[in-house]
């Protein structure tokens, strides 16, 4: 995470592209005062807009785990037709292919009807190993599918 400071957007994705970054998130507050999550895809060129629609920061869940620094599982739920496999493939490309099962994490995203569900838990096994159950990390959002747009919207710049 890095604060955009007074940087252009054009600058950060020459930077970006320069230094081989494949994927850019960033949170832009709309006039109306809501907050959409832009997910920028370099070696594609798309760019797709996001409606974050509830977000529950770490802090606020109770009961919640501390996240280790192993690559988590990735799991697509429900991502049918080409909207959704479309989605997940863009989702998938933020994360590393190589999941590590000894942090036993797991990022879920569930697609419903344009809503993406996520959530990050960490799984135990009972001491039998026969039953498993999810503990919280966090954090808990949930965001709407707003728009896919090829390359950048040329107004978008001036906005920033």
């Amino acid at each position: 995470f890095f604060k955009k400071k007074k940087f252009k957007l054009q600058d950060i994705i020459s930077y970006l592209k320069s230094h081989n970054f494949k994927n850019f998130l960033f949170v832009k507050e709309e006039k109306k005062g809501s907050p959409f999550l832009w997910q920028i895809q370099l070696t594609l060129k798309i760019s797709i807009m996001y409606k974050i629609v509830y977000f529950l920061p770490k802090k606020n869940i109770l009961n919640k785990s501390s996240r280790s620094f192993h690559n988590p599982e990735i799991i697509f739920k429900n991502f049918k037709g080409n909207l959704g496999k479309s989605l997940s493939f863009l989702l998938k490309n933020l994360f590393s292919k190589r999941p590590n099962f000894k942090g036993r994490q797991v990022f879920s995203f569930f697609f419903y009807q344009n809503f993406i569900i996520f959530r990050f838990h960490r799984y135990i096994f009972s001491s039998s190993s026969k039953d498993v159950k999810l503990q919280e990390i966090g954090p808990r959002f949930t965001f709407l599918f707003y728009k896919i747009f090829k390359n950048i919207p040329k107004n978008f710049f001036g906005d920033f």
